[in-house]
């Protein structure tokens, strides 16, 4: 509520002073959610809660899209601290529109989300969340879509010099860095050279 009445959006704001509210807004979120009070909430508060913040923050990617990647890093760090049942009931809702399209649609943010959720949720829950790219239970950082994530993932090269957070996310399954839902390290590495298109010669 404070965050409501002290960083006000009203569809006339414009220019500096509606990135500035936006940023402010994100960072409140982050704020809270880096705080722990969030998760130290009773059960049906957090839940609330959670989804007030998640509701906030895909508020702010739909009137600024270059804040995309820095919402969803928050959005990622709310998925941290809630269990699984409260990510589908509180998180979920807000984020299944990115997860429609094809997978070779998909923004590279939506592409991020989806691989920490890979991390955080049981892989029978995933499958039913998003049935139509993990293939037979399999994950989502698989040989079979890597075809279909390479065009989400060049997609990451407008922020060059500067890596995408989806690569650090990518890296940390990879390397085995989490979760009972991550792969093999050597699963996907192994399938890489198949998947990737042929380098020109020099």
């Amino acid at each position: 509520e404070l965050m409501e009445e002290a960083l006000q959006l009203p569809a006339s704001l414009r220019g500096q002073e509606e990135r500035d509210t936006l940023y402010g807004r994100i960072m409140g979120c982050s704020i809270l959610i880096r705080s722990g009070r969030v998760s130290l909430l009773p059960p049906e508060r957090c839940t609330a809660v959670a989804a007030r913040i998640s509701v906030e923050l895909m508020k702010c990617v739909a009137r600024k899209s270059f804040l995309a990647e820095l919402t969803m890093l928050v959005m990622c760090d709310l998925i941290e601290h809630l269990t699984a049942s409260q990510i589908q009931c509180a998180v979920w809702p807000q984020l299944s529109p990115l997860f429609t399209p094809p997978l070779g649609s998909w923004a590279p943010h939506a592409v991020l989300v989806a691989l920490r959720l890979s991390r955080q949720l049981p892989q029978a829950t995933l499958q039913i969340l998003l049935p139509h790219v993990l293939h037979h239970g399999g994950p989502l950082l698989s040989a079979q879509n890597l075809p279909e994530l390479l065009l989400p993932l060049k997609a990451t090269s407008v922020v060059h010099p500067r890596l995408h957070a989806v690569w650090d996310e990518a890296l940390s399954i990879l390397c085995g860095d989490s979760a009972d839902a991550a792969p093999s390290p050597a699963a996907v590495p192994a399938a890489l050279p198949a998947a990737l298109p042929a380098a020109s010669p020099a």
